[in-house]
């Protein structure tokens, strides 16, 4: 067995993670709470603000997310994402010639998608990009009957 079949998939360090709303931009939901989305501990998490009535954002929006930051262009196959509670959301990708955080949802690319509180999203064929966009489509809904997404944990992987 080669070195590189034991190893498996590189992990690649997520350098920094923000917010991200475009129906709000500047706009915030927990921003002091977004490294616990990837830090090794899955008994911490990010959440979303508390949305009313409808698993879609209470019908305000079209989702939330967390733009990630990997330092510098990687060639990506995987995203790992831990929720609590059933969430549907999305896998995207800037392209690979971005260098500055896109502020656009049209600047990612859907690279796959999934529902459930266990993710693997993998891409068809890998992608080249800097910037990820971990994006949530559907919340589940909390013990006090409010809908709120909450991510624990994220790796990206290559």
């Amino acid at each position: 067995m080669s070195e590189e079949e034991v190893a498996g998939p590189e992990l690649y360090p997520i350098v920094e993670a923000v917010e991200f709303d475009p129906a709000v931009p500047g706009g915030s939901q927990n921003p002091e709470a977004v490294p616990n989305a990837f830090d090794g501990d899955p008994d911490t998490f990010w959440h979303t603000k508390n949305f009313y009535g409808y698993s879609t954002f209470g019908n305000l929006k079209d989702g939330l997310g967390l733009i990630l930051d990997l330092g510098e262009p990687k060639t990506v196959e995987t995203l790992t994402v831990q929720t609590v509670g059933d969430t549907a959301l999305e896998f995207r990708a800037a392209g690979p010639a971005v260098t500055t955080r896109p502020s656009q949802l049209d600047d990612f690319e859907l690279v796959a998608q999934g529902s459930g509180s266990s993710h693997t999203l993998t891409a068809e064929e890998p992608v080249t990009t800097r910037f990820i966009l971990v994006w949530m489509t559907d919340l589940p809904m909390g013990s006090d009957g409010n809908y709120r997404g909450r991510i624990s944990e994220i790796t990206v992987s290559g």
